[in-house]
């Protein structure tokens, strides 16, 4: 689900299960709707609308919708990046106490692949990045398939791990 409000009125809503919603009441003028989502917030996306122009008895119609996960990793990924596997895990670091971004973090995945070189064995592997200064990481040039274990670390102090799997939609990860 997903909060859709009217800028600068008290009009707000949630989407259905589906996505659907319906705001009514809106004053007549130029207006921009904003999505409010759990997604789009642990990527630091704002989501808001071009103006739209409301006359007064008229209905209007608005489609909106999120990004799918392989626009955001390739606007998220460099190319070379991508080439290494098309899966990532993209996310924001917060202080658990606070709630603040937290930057500097090492945030790293690690997953053990297949190896069929010198007989068969698992091989672990390892892919980190660093959260900037709004908390955000982006782990790309994961396998697709793979799972592991995502855990973050600063300053000596290391997280828990966190399980992740890639069902072929983009891993998203917030206040680890």
């Amino acid at each position: 689900e997903a909060t859709v409000s009217v800028e600068g009125t008290g009009r707000v809503t949630a989407t259905s299960r589906l996505g659907i919603f319906a705001l009514d009441s809106i004053p007549p003028g130029s207006h921009r709707l904003r999505v409010d989502h759990e997604i789009l917030d642990s990527l630091g996306i704002t989501m808001v609308t071009s103006p739209f122009d409301l006359v007064a008895g008229q209905a209007g119609t608005v489609q909106l919708s999120i990004p799918s996960a392989a626009s955001l990793i390739e606007l998220s990924c460099p190319a070379a990046r991508r080439n290494l596997g098309p899966g990532a895990v993209i996310g924001r670091l917060l202080d658990a106490d606070t709630d603040a971004p937290v930057k500097g973090a090492r945030v790293s995945v690690a997953w053990l692949e297949m190896s069929i070189n010198a007989g068969l064995r698992k091989i672990p592997r390892l892919r980190d990045a660093l959260s900037t200064e709004d908390g955000m990481f982006r782990i790309c040039g994961l396998p697709s398939g793979f799972e592991g274990t995502l855990q973050a670390s600063l300053k000596g102090i290391v997280t828990s791990e966190v399980r992740v799997k890639d069902e072929g939609e983009l891993l998203v990860v917030q206040g680890l």
